[in-house]
């Protein structure tokens, strides 16, 4: 399966690495601009993503929230994260994408937008596998919380790339 990790912290790139490379062919970049051009098939992609750009995604699995970033057109780009996970999923599905996964580390407790997403997707992954998964068109997308650290509430685990899959696969 070719999987498109868009991700902007290094731990949570490295555990996408580390969970998904041996069975998956994993493309992980940390950058909205090449994330969305890669979907697009865009030619214009960086040049060491070129290869990549012409060959469609089975499954993309994004961050949330990443760093503000200029595009065609947004020049001015102000300080702070964009919830960028939810642009990118819906680009994955117009694009043909058929798993789209958002996850986050941010604490549902410490902003309006992820404590809004309680409304749609609980804030803790539920043992029996009953995390919801929404259906536009073919594809089939969740969004998750990454689990925080035992006892420090401001410190998220690693993301789990390869729980959030399997959800995604077995709905």
């Amino acid at each position: 399966m070719r999987i498109l990790v868009v991700e902007d912290n290094k731990k949570h790139r490295e555990a996408a690495k580390k969970q998904l490379t041996e069975q998956h062919d994993v493309t992980i970049v940390k950058s909205f601009v090449i994330a969305s051009e890669l979907l697009l098939g865009n030619e214009g992609a960086a040049r060491e993503y070129q290869n990549l750009a012409s060959v469609p995604f089975d499954a993309a699995l994004l961050d949330l929230n990443m760093p503000a970033e200029k595009t065609a057109s947004c020049s001015q780009v102000g300080e702070g994260e964009v919830p960028y996970g939810f642009i990118l999923a819906l680009r994955a599905v117009q694009c043909g994408v058929k798993y789209v996964g958002i996850i986050t580390d941010a604490n549902h407790h410490s902003g309006p937008l992820t404590a809004a997403l309680d409304l749609i997707c609980p804030a803790y992954w539920h043992e029996d596998g009953s995390q919801p998964v929404f259906r536009i068109d073919e594809t089939r997308l969740v969004i998750a919380h990454a689990p925080f650290e035992e006892g420090d509430p401001t410190v998220a685990q690693a993301k789990d790339w390869g729980r959030l899959l399997s959800r995604l696969m077995s709905s």
